[in-house]
């Protein structure tokens, strides 16, 4: 589980940056932890703030996380920009560090589950006519 303090400083950074989604996966969730190994943290911006979210990316954002996490080796996604595949890997082995509402992560997984259904068919399509 997260401290109490760490979970306080990730509320701030997703309302810092227009967050409303943060999930801990990979590693990280299969209690693989130690600090040599990798964090890998999916973002999902406010709908209405994609802009300003990837402004922000840039502006800060990855520091931000690594210093909440003491500078461990980051990877952040954008679940926006995530391909379904990996979008399938966030929803099936993530776990939610931070949702603004509580049924965003649920939320997540269903529309995750949908686009990697729809990209496995196309792909299933794909390798058939091949």
């Amino acid at each position: 589980m997260l401290q109490t303090t760490r979970r306080e400083k990730l509320k701030k950074l997703a309302e810092d940056f227009n967050l409303d989604l943060i999930v801990l996966f990979r590693l990280e969730t299969k209690g693989l932890t130690c600090k040599k190994n990798d964090l890998d943290i999916a973002i999902r911006c406010i709908k209405n703030s994609k802009k300003e979210c990837s402004e922000k990316w840039d502006m800060g954002l990855i520091k931000a996380i690594n210093e909440i996490f003491n500078n461990s080796r980051i990877h952040t996604y954008q679940i926006e920009n995530a391909d379904p595949f990996l979008l399938f890997e966030i929803a099936y082995d993530g776990v939610p560090i931070y949702e603004s509402a509580p049924e965003n992560y649920a939320a997540f997984q269903a529309w995750a589950l949908d686009k990697f259904k729809k990209a496995e068919a196309t792909l299933k399509q794909a390798m058939q006519s091949l």
